[in-house]
Parts: C-alpha cells; sequence; structure tokens
C-alpha cells in the first residue's frame, strides 16, 4: 500500500507539473500575443496608443463666377461719334461680333437706336462712306435694329436729303444705295418711302427713286 501511495503521489506530482508546464506556456504565448499586437499599432509598452484624428478640411472655394460689369450707357448726344468710331473698327476689322458687341452698348433704348440710324445715314448720304453701309447692314441683318427704328431713325435723312445734295453732289446715289440694301434685307418698308418721297423730294422724287432703284 504505501509503494501504491508513492507512485500515487509521484504520478500525482508529476501530473500537476505537466499542468503547470501548460499554463506557463499558455501564459507566455498570451505575452507575446499582447505584445505582437502593440508593435502592430506602432505602440510600445505603456505607451497609449494615439487616437485617430479627424482632419478639418477647408471648404472648397468654388472659383469666382466672371462677374458682367454693367458698360456706361451712351448718351445721345454723343451716337454720333460712336457711330464714327464703329464705323472705321469695322473698316478694319470686319469682325461682325465685334462690331455687335458694341452695338449691345446702345442697350436696346429706342432713342438710342433711332439716333444710330439717322447719324449712320448721314455718313452714308454726305460721305459715301461703304464701311458705314455693309456695317448698319450686318446690324440689321442681326435683328438688333428693328424696322420701326430704322424709319424713324431715317426719316429726317429723307426729309433733308434734297438740301444735303447742295453741298454733296452725290446725295442721291448714295441714299439709293442705302435704302436699296435696306429693301432687299426688308429692313424698311415700301409704303414708308413712298410717303416720304411723296411729302419731301418734290419734284426729285423720280430722280432719287431710280437711284433706289439701281441698289435693290
Amino acid at each position: 500500500d504505501n509503494n501504491r501511495q508513492s507512485l500515487g503521489g509521484g504520478g500525482g506530482s508529476s501530473g500537476g507539473g505537466g499542468d503547470s508546464g501548460r499554463y506557463s506556456s499558455f501564459m507566455e504565448n498570451r505575452a507575446k500575443a499582447a505584445a505582437e499586437k502593440k508593435r502592430g499599432t506602432g505602440g510600445g509598452p505603456g505607451q497609449q496608443q494615439p487616437q485617430a484624428q479627424k482632419v478639418a478640411q477647408r471648404p472648397v472655394s468654388a472659383a469666382p463666377a466672371a462677374v458682367k460689369q454693367a458698360r456706361p450707357k451712351i448718351e445721345l448726344d454723343k451716337v454720333k461719334n460712336r457711330v464714327k468710331t464703329m464705323t472705321a473698327e469695322w473698316k478694319e476689322l470686319q469682325d461682325e461680333k465685334e462690331v455687335l458687341l458694341s452695338f449691345d452698348d446702345f442697350g436696346g433704348d429706342s432713342k438710342l437706336l433711332e439716333e444710330f440710324a439717322g447719324q449712320a445715314g448721314n455718313l452714308i448720304i454726305e460721305d459715301g462712306n461703304e464701311s458705314a453701309l455693309s456695317m448698319l447692314l450686318v446690324i440689321v441683318k442681326s435683328g438688333k435694329l428693328t424696322q420701326a427704328n430704322l424709319e424713324t431713325g431715317l426719316m429726317d435723312c429723307l426729309e433733308f436729303l434734297c438740301d444735303i445734295k447742295l453741298d454733296a453732289p452725290l446725295a442721291f446715289v448714295n441714299f439709293g444705295k442705302m435704302i436699296g440694301g435696306l429693301l432687299k434685307a426688308s429692313a424698311v418698308s415700301e409704303a414708308w418711302l413712298t410717303n416720304g418721297a411723296d411729302k419731301f423730294f418734290g419734284d426729285k422724287k423720280d430722280e432719287v427713286l431710280e437711284q433706289v432703284n439701281l441698289s435693290r
């Protein structure tokens, strides 16, 4: 019996030693795992792991929209000079887009548009300025000058045509080219021309209308 107890005790001691070994191995493995975990997150023993911080992003400001600045309105007494300037630029550049952009400065004001038509008409009749005529036709075809603008603005040209001829011998010829071009573009009416001729041309009516018919 004592031998069995000694063997049994020894066995128990051996069994206890095995359990102790396994426990020690378990604890070592656990410590290693904990150390590896810390190294994997960039921390060391006793170091506090940094918390992820949100980076404040600056709001992306949109590019400022181009602000179209209102161009100063043309004064009525400045229209004559503006017509001459536009005619000179048109003669040099022949740029339809540019001349229409310049014409936009009149802003759709009927008084200014009528004055523009009258001043362009005077330049054509008195000086025979072909650039002024071609520029006028470009603007007319764009629809920026209406029939009402033209017929009202050119009325003085009809009324004083015979007087202008005293100083400008080719006034009837130049008038005929202008009105013939406007009639072809359907920019003025036959009735407007006929009424004006009856009222203002007197005995020169047939001579003037002949020049118009040559150019239509």
